[in-house]
């Protein structure tokens, strides 16, 4: 009896004792579906279920671990340097690997509005970072005036680093918790106590499809490059360890942890931590204090978007399924006859022979027919874009696979044959872009197959890269390919290996794979650029599926294998938004729906979407039906309201790409980026600006005749459509029949528009208007970047000037147009006409120069008022005056 007692005592000694060690709200997930509480703990880790419903935090978790602390300091200029000293030799550290017993925390006042804090081992081989030629570090910067202060423990005390803006008690990034093994890198933010009451506004962590603003109970974002058919809220096709956070107060701060490596970010209402599987912890804090300013700061590190070539600007039709030369020359056929404007016809992988690289079917696609189709659309004004993946077909006599084994160009086992997969071609092996010799075999290889066909863009898929099998593993038990922490991979903690390379591949350099995954398609889209540049010395066009940050300075991205529903137009815009911040801001869905048959409603709403989104492309795959936009009239009339409406914009575009290429920034973006003080901004994904004066509130629900739209008040709104102002603020329920799309100009918004034509080529030869939508105070401003669309030396040869509309004296208006470059050698267009919205009374003269002139009408119904007949020239000032009273 006595000893049973001392046995239930025991029990519960252990058992009270097994509860303190696993007493942590910081799980870290141990287990595996289907675990049970014995396997858990036989693995030494902790079993404490969760209440129902918490589906997403881990019932078998490890141990908490001991804690580094500050061993030393040292500070020179603006870096302080910290040693840190594991404090503790706990056994449970063997579930990570070894624990790095030492580690420097390198920890700057990097810009005045930007931190940067680095922490690796400090007694250990150095270790996996991402080479700077690939994706550039923030570099130090005169502090000036600092907006921040940083916080650090004494020595001997736990280490965590929190930091401040001026002025505010509450830390923006609050890093504790850390561990570093070789394998597990974790690391905590602490959210700041003045998230609010509804939890974090938090966005970016992609690629992913999902809202705008992020799930926070416990939600896992995963970073590893994956070729899916764009499910719900899984990893895909790039990584992108950037996220931004609105405060309630209308500030912002973004973090951004430069590493490439798998990871899992857990967001929580009070906490985002990170579990990196390799490399450094090397972490930026953008410090803002708006959104944009915080996207401006996170482009100046990672690099500033391309300006893309401005042909690029206009629709592009593409389908899975043009199974030959005359189906391309019927579709650019049919869209003439639609009257329906088309920029770009593009070849996905039917044009291949036996869906070889740099190669056409001799019988579908003859390659002299085909270069002749290419000279009749260039003579149109039009452009042809072709697809090429990155898998080599294993063929002896196939001049790309022999050239590529001759340089010892590719990916390879750890024995040092090549790796072989399986894609379109069957087996396949594939380039290695680390390695200087494959970059310029492919330049040579795409030099050569533009010498045959003159294609204007080429189109990089299957990236991340994807193979039709798991990747073979040389060696399964390598701890690359099975690392102690697993990711949360495919929504399953699926192997690495899946549906891709093996984690155990080697690059040039001795490089594996594990550490460079998430890094290929940015590196095929470097030297797809390159080639694209090298040959035609001009702005290259490349679109790339797979993605990293840095890789909007080479490409452009499009969102995948989506679904045609109205769901997943939805999520586009979300998409689209994420990827603005990502610095990629040429980007935009497959208009109507890659997968499935879509609607005629569905392609209609999204037609009417699209054609106001950066990149606007309508593709389709080969098991669906045709959805080009003429085969329904009410599609067709659709297109060609709000395509005319595009080409008609093309120069504000381009102007927002230009700024972006130059200072950081966006070209979509979401409405709190322009209204950061008005909270019901926050979680708006249903709507979407672009630049600060375009508001577009498309239909994404079927069988919808309206749509509720969100109008900030504090400024006014006009219909894109008819100048009519929107005279309800606030939540709006708009009218929106099938064939309509709420767009609405921003009081204080100048446009230069250029009359649409059914090319952008035409467009360029037509004559420009300017568009005025007044303010609240009777003033507006705006400005424009022209130049030839394609060369090199961006701003070189250009024209950019500024525009402003502002009260005068005696109640005269002043309208100013003001050239600050001049240097284009070619005469444009003349600008005919100006239009005014939101006069509120009847002018009664109106002076051109100083010059009076008698050519305007004013609408009074309207208050619109048009002064016409003009034949300014866009290349020099000028001064438009109308007034109230007698001059």
């Amino acid at each position: 009896m006595t000893k049973l007692l001392f046995l239930a005592s025991l029990s519960l000694l252990l058992a009270f004792s097994w509860a303190q060690i696993c007493d942590s709200d910081n799980r870290v997930d141990c287990g595996y579906f289907g675990i049970n509480q014995q396997q858990c703990q036989e693995k030494g880790c902790c079993w404490m279920p969760t209440v129902s419903g918490a589906n997403d935090i881990p019932w078998c978790f490890y141990p908490p671990l001991s804690h580094y602390n500050v061993l030393s300091e040292i500070t020179v200029l603006t870096r302080t340097s910290l040693v840190l000293q594991y404090a503790s030799s706990s056994s449970s550290a063997s579930l990570y690997g070894p624990i790095m017993q030492t580690l420097q925390a390198d920890i700057d006042y990097e810009a005045n509005d930007r931190f940067h804090m680095k922490i690796y081992p400090r007694t250990e081989a150095p270790r996996w970072e991402i080479p700077e030629i690939l994706v550039p570090s923030g570099q130090q910067q005169p502090i000036t005036g600092a907006i921040f202060d940083i916080e650090t423990p004494a020595i001997g005390q736990e280490f965590w680093v929190a930091i401040k803006r001026h002025g505010d008690n509450h830390p923006v990034f609050n890093a504790t918790s850390l561990l570093f093994a070789d394998q597990y890198l974790q690391i905590v933010n602490q959210l700041s106590d003045s998230t609010g009451s509804d939890g974090p506004y938090i966005y970016g962590l992609g690629e992913n499809v999902n809202s705008l603003r992020l799930p926070f109970n416990s939600h896992t974002f995963t970073m590893w490059n994956a070729d899916l058919t764009t499910p719900y809220d899984e990893n895909l096709y790039g990584s992108h360890p950037f996220y931004l956070q609105m405060l309630p107060d209308g500030t912002a701060y973004g973090v951004f942890l430069r590493n490439s490596n798998g990871m899992d970010i857990i967001v929580d209402s009070s906490k985002v931590t990170y579990k990196a599987i390799g490399g450094v912890l090397d972490f930026y804090v953008f410090l803002g204090p708006t959104p944009s300013d915080v996207i401006r700061q996170y482009h100046d590190v990672i690099g500033h978007p391309q300006l893309p070539p401005l042909w690029s600007l206009g629709w592009h039709q593409c389908r899975w399924g043009y199974k030959d030369l005359q189906s391309l020359i019927d579709v650019v056929s049919n869209y003439a006859n639609a009257n329906i404007p088309l920029d770009v016809i593009w070849s996905d992988v039917d044009y291949m022979s036996a869906y070889e690289d740099f190669s056409f079917d001799a019988n579908n696609f003859p390659v002299t027919q085909v270069s002749q189709f290419v000279q009749t659309l260039h003579n149109n004004g039009q452009r042809y874009v072709t697809i090429v993946d990155p898998g080599i077909h294993v063929r002896d006599g196939y001049v790309a696979y022999e050239s590529l084994l001759s340089i010892d160009g590719f990916i390879k086992n750890a024995d040092g044959t090549p790796f072989v997969g399986t894609v379109w071609p069957g087996q396949t092996i594939f380039p290695d872009f680390l390695n200087e010799k494959t970059v310029d075999w492919w330049g040579e290889q795409i030099a050569l197959f533009l010498a045959t066909v003159p294609v204007d863009g080429l189109w990089i898929d299957m990236n991340e890269i994807s193979n039709f099998q798991d990747g073979q593993m040389s060696n399964s038990s390598s701890p690359f390919n099975n690392p102690p922490y697993r990711i949360n991979n495919m929504n399953s903690r699926a192997n690495l290996n899946t549906r891709t390379v093996s984690p155990d591949a080697l690059h040039a350099g001795g490089v594996v794979e594990y550490n460079v995954h998430n890094l290929f398609g940015l590196t095929e889209a470097i030297a797809t650029r390159l080639a694209l540049v090298e040959t035609y010395k001009k702005r290259a066009f490349v679109l790339s599926r797979s993605t990293f940050p840095g890789s909007g300075s080479h490409t452009a991205h499009w969102l995948g294998d989506n679904h045609a529903s109205f769901d997943y137009m939805k999520f586009s815009i979300a998409g689209i938004l994420n990827f603005n911040m990502f610095g990629i801001p040429m980007v935009g869905a497959d208009i109507c729906g890659f997968l499935e048959d879509t609607t005629e409603e569905l392609c209609a709403r999204w037609t009417a979407m699209g054609a106001f989104t950066p990149f606007a492309r309508n593709h389709k795959d080969i098991h669906s039906n045709s959805q080009e936009p003429y085969l329904w009239e009410s599609v067709t009339r659709v297109a060609q309201k709000v395509l005319a409406a595009r080409y008609s914009l093309v120069h504000y575009y381009y102007t927002l790409f230009f700024n972006a290429n130059q200072h950081g920034g966006t070209v979509a973006r979401p409405l709190f980026f322009e209204f950061p003080t008005d909270k019901n901004t926050f979680a708006i994904d249903t709507q979407f600006m672009i630049g600060s004066n375009l508001l577009v509130t498309p239909v994404v629900t079927a069988s919808a005749t309206n749509v509720n739209g969100y109008f900030p008040p504090s400024v006014r709104w006009y219909s894109l459509w008819d100048g009519s102002q929107q005279e309800q603020r606030g939540s709006v329920t708009l009218d929106a029949p099938m064939e309509f799309i709420p767009v609405h100009i921003r009081g204080g918004s100048m446009l230069l528009l250029q009359d649409p034509g059914m090319t952008l080529s035409s467009t360029l030869q037509n004559t420009f208007s300017l568009l005025v939508a007044l303010d609240d105070n009777v003033s507006a401003q705006g400005n424009v970047y022209l130049d030839d669309g394609e060369s090199l030396a961006v701003g070189e040869q250009s024209v950019q000037a500024s525009f402003s509309v502002s009260n005068g004296t005696y109640s005269n208006v002043v309208i100013a147009y003001t050239v600050s470059v001049s240097s284009y050698p070619v005469s444009l267009p003349h600008i005919r006409g100006i239009t005014l919205w939101g006069v509120p009374t009847i002018p009664i003269a109106v002076a051109v120069n100083g010059a009076s002139w008698n050519s305007f009408t004013y609408n009074i119904q309207q208050q619109i008022l048009s002064i016409t007949m003009l034949a300014l020239s866009p290349q020099a000032d000028f001064v438009v005056t109308y007034y109230h009273d007698e001059p």
